[in-house]
């Protein structure tokens, strides 16, 4: 079934109607109430800004305004170095539901569709008794179209809004918490990029030093993009506000790829440079998490999946690749990432790996030769590249070997033993590595 325009209003309500008639079947059929137990599990309202950069990214002084956003950051834990595994929208949103790199989940370009034998972050919490939502962009049934796919392919999601960017997504999310408010939750928002008016004219816009002038019109527009989302997220944490949920749902702000907008003269994702990789991250959760605390150690998107499992106390599937860092989010104890990779064009030509370790980015193109290095301490905008240097041949050594680790461990074209496996073929429309 799809959902345009003109039928959202029936859809929702028809929806909503069916939800509420579960929740009375179960009722009747237990005899027990449907309000939660006092030891209720968090809920997770998980907010996806599709090609959001990180904020530190930004220049100083930079027009950028996000004050709910900033409001969130001090009421929780602002992560600043957290990388997407892939930095396109599919790829990425795959990485983000079954805590998978592309080559292992089977969603390696966009519009490709999810295997139902990969593991989900909603299907675990389902199983938890956890009522489970998506609302705006799925990117992952292997087309550009909207509609509901059927439940298998919804990867246990049980409430779905599959809508154009032109509809009211976020009304259609406070309407979820609403309904569900009584239950634990968990939602997941995906807003996709959308043209937005340009900012006021007269004010002055600064550039990174890796920007031609001629981007300052891109980015007064994606300035303006990233504050119409600030205000709609202010809406959704007012609605937790006003319904006594705010210390008992975990909020999580996060993006699946920045956009270059000009930088190195380039524009969209799925790039090694710093403002296509990077991704903003906030977790908010007041009864475990530090409110104000700054992280600057490296973690990959596909990190989120486990550790929300393991904050909600739910077991995590064996077969996840990210790391369940819940423990370093809420006490600060435990082992911190040293590294993160990622990569992206897979089965392009210009197929890319990626591995940064402390302030050092090493990248290899498909035939695994050194493309890029740097050290982002001493040139933050990427703009010495020291691949050829020979004072640097040590660090591309090392640097070369921590990402062949990498793909050992997570079974990317080299299995667990060290045997190569067949790489990518750009002509085949891959589910899964062979």
């Amino acid at each position: 079934m799809r959902i345009g325009v003109s039928g959202y209003a029936t859809y929702k309500a028809a929806m909503l109607r069916r939800r509420e008639f579960l929740k009375t079947a179960a009722v009747l059929a237990t005899g027990r109430t449907a309000w939660p137990a006092p030891s209720r599990k968090p809920n997770i309202l998980f907010l996806l800004a599709s090609g959001m950069r990180a904020p530190v990214l930004e220049p100083v002084g930079a027009d950028l305004r996000t004050p709910n956003l900033d409001l969130l950051a001090k009421q929780g834990a602002r992560f600043d170095r957290v990388y997407s595994s892939c930095p396109v929208g599919s790829p990425s949103h795959a990485g983000l539901i079954t805590g998978r790199y592309p080559f292992a989940n089977g969603v390696i370009r966009d519009n490709g569709r999810l295997p139902l034998d990969q593991p989900s972050i909603a299907e675990q919490l389902k199983g938890a008794g956890y009522e489970t939502g998506f609302v705006g962009q799925w990117l992952l049934d292997g087309g550009p179209e909207t509609f509901v796919p059927p439940g298998p392919r919804r990867h246990g999601f049980q409430y779905w809004a599959d809508v154009p960017k032109s509809e009211p997504q976020t009304g259609l999310a406070i309407d979820f918490i609403k309904q569900n408010r009584q239950n634990p939750f968990y939602l997941f928002l995906s807003w996709g990029p959308a043209p937005k008016p340009k900012l006021n004219g007269g004010r002055s816009l600064q550039l990174r030093p890796n920007v031609p002038p001629s981007y300052a019109g891109k980015l007064a527009a994606y300035y303006a993009y990233c504050s119409s989302l600030d205000d709609h997220a202010g809406q959704l944490l007012r609605t937790l506000d006003e319904h006594h949920l705010a210390e008992d749902t975990i909020v999580v702000f996060t993006s699946d790829y920045g956009d270059m907008l000009g930088s190195h003269g380039l524009e969209g994702g799925n790039v090694p440079f710093e403002e296509s990789v990077r991704v903003p991250l906030v977790v908010r959760y007041p009864r475990q998490i530090k409110a104000g605390a700054e992280h600057e150690f490296p973690l990959s998107n596909v990190d989120l999946m486990p550790t929300l499992l393991g904050l909600c106390g739910v077991p995590v599937p064996n077969d996840t690749q990210g790391q369940d860092l819940s423990t370093l989010f809420t006490s600060g104890q435990g082992a911190h990432p040293e590294s993160a990779y990622c990569l992206g064009k897979l089965g392009a030509e210009a197929e890319w790996r990626m591995v940064v370790r402390a302030l050092d980015k090493l990248v290899v193109d498909r035939d695994m030769n050194i493309t890029h290095l740097y050290n982002l301490g001493a040139d933050p905008y990427e703009m010495e590249n020291l691949a050829q240097d020979a004072t640097q041949e040590l660090k591309r050594d090392a640097l070369k070997a921590l990402l062949k680790d990498w793909m050992r461990r997570t079974a990317d074209r080299t299995d667990p033993s060290g045997l190569k496996k067949r790489p990518l073929n750009p002509r085949h429309d891959w589910q899964r590595l062979p």
